[in-house]
């Protein structure tokens, strides 16, 4: 199969203009300008269009897709996570299943062939593992008091197994952050991860009342522990930020994912760089909190690699990589939006472990590619103009196989 397009997008730095790819058996067998491809089979033409890298999700909460409007701004953040937590409480399982597929739907209709899904039980691997794009399941562990340690370990080995049983399904762990994993559950997960060279993913540095919970204020965060009827007796505040907490507890390596990350000093973006960490960047997600300053800069400087996501629809308006491409667009002017398609794509695999396969159109990799109309849309590179706000993705074709297109 060849497909076609006004704009070939093999990577940030690399297009073509009047493209085409040749895709055999999933993958990229050639890649060029159209009147260089030669090959038999069906023809698919995008027309006005840039074919670009699949878009990579490398944070989300796909089962929280039902909560789209139901968790409004409000309040704290940890307001904000009890509305949370109570509606989750009402789901039936059958509510966890429908959400995770709506939102696989969404993701896909939005250009993504790589997505990392933070699932609380088994509830929608096979979801993930049948969708036609590449899916890693964060197992996520929560469990604040000492006692709970050995059983939450116990329950995370069985997960392991059982998500072992879908084929082609990535396998990551993901305690949920300092504040609701001991730690020593949290090593634990780390030592677990290391063991079956798993990532990890850690929300880290996502508030400042984070911070000041880690250092012994008893605040919002304290308060909502108790609420939820968890003893903090046995807790110690380890009197220390987030990310030396986390490098404390030897959960920093180069397959630890940090989400979000919206609060760190120079000193832990020296340590996240140091130890070959990635950030995971919700832009939209922390715009939502009211988080303004974000050190993204600071980390992109200093050679840190930074990974989008989309969060969960309880904090953000959609799933999709490229609004959230666009959002730093126009709030980074003047910043080159090349950067950005950079985070959204093969940052991403770099942060997933499968950079060697996917995340540019480059020959032998896999053809995972997103359709985007540049209708209406002006600009020196076909990048300039998928980030104005007449750009909408209109194919997503993962491992050759299209999976949706618009314009067929």
């Amino acid at each position: 199969m060849i497909f076609r397009a006004k704009y070939v997008v093999q990577s940030a730095k690399k297009f073509l203009e009047n493209g085409a790819l040749r895709v055999e058996n999933g993958r990229i067998a050639d890649v060029g300008r159209a009147s260089s491809i030669r090959g038999s089979g069906e023809v698919v033409d995008f027309g006005e269009c840039a074919i670009v890298p699949g878009l990579v999700n490398a944070h989300t909460h796909l089962e929280l897709s039902a909560m789209r409007g139901l968790a409004p701004r409000g309040g704290s953040f940890t307001d904000w996570l009890r509305k949370v937590v109570e509606l989750k409480r009402r789901m039936a399982r059958e509510d966890f299943l429908t959400s995770t597929d709506a939102g696989l739907r969404e993701s896909i209709q939005a250009g993504t062939t790589t997505l990392a899904n933070v699932s609380s039980d088994e509830t929608g691997l096979k979801t993930l593992a049948e969708s036609g794009i590449r899916c890693v399941a964060l197992l996520e562990v929560i469990a604040f008091e000492k006692f709970r340690a050995a059983d939450a370990m116990d329950t995370l080995g069985d997960r392991f197994e059982a998500a072992k049983r879908f084929e082609g399904l990535g396998i990551g762990v993901a305690p949920h952050a300092p504040y609701t994993v001991s730690p020593e559950l949290m090593s634990a997960c780390a030592q677990f991860a290391r063991k079956h060279d798993l990532p990890i993913s850690v929300h880290s540095a996502e508030t400042s009342e984070e911070a000041a919970f880690l250092y012994g204020h008893d605040g919002g965060i304290a308060a909502f522990l108790r609420d939820m009827g968890i003893s903090l007796d046995d807790w110690e505040p380890p009197l220390a930020t987030p990310i030396k907490y986390l490098a404390s507890l030897g959960v920093l390596s180069g397959k630890t994912l940090l989400v979000h990350c919206n609060y760190l000093t120079r000193d832990e973006v020296e340590i996240v760089k140091k130890s070959g960490g990635h950030v995971v960047y919700c832009p939209r997600s922390s715009e939502f909190f009211g988080h303004v300053d974000h050190p993204l800069h600071r980390l992109l400087n200093a050679g840190v690699n930074v990974a989008l996501g989309t969060d969960s629809l309880a904090s953000s308006g959609t799933l999709s990589v490229l609004d959230e491409i666009k959002f730093l667009a126009r709030k980074h002017r003047k910043t080159f939006p090349a950067r950005f398609w950079d985070m959204a794509t093969i940052n991403g695999t770099r942060a997933l472990g499968v950079s060697r396969r996917t995340g540019t159109l480059e020959k032998k990799k896999s053809a995972d590619m997103a359709v985007i109309s540049l209708e209406g849309c002006s600009g020196r590179t076909p990048l300039e103009m998928a980030v104005e706000d007449g750009a909408r993705v209109v194919a997503t074709i993962a491992q050759g196989r299209v999976l949706h297109n618009v314009l067929a």
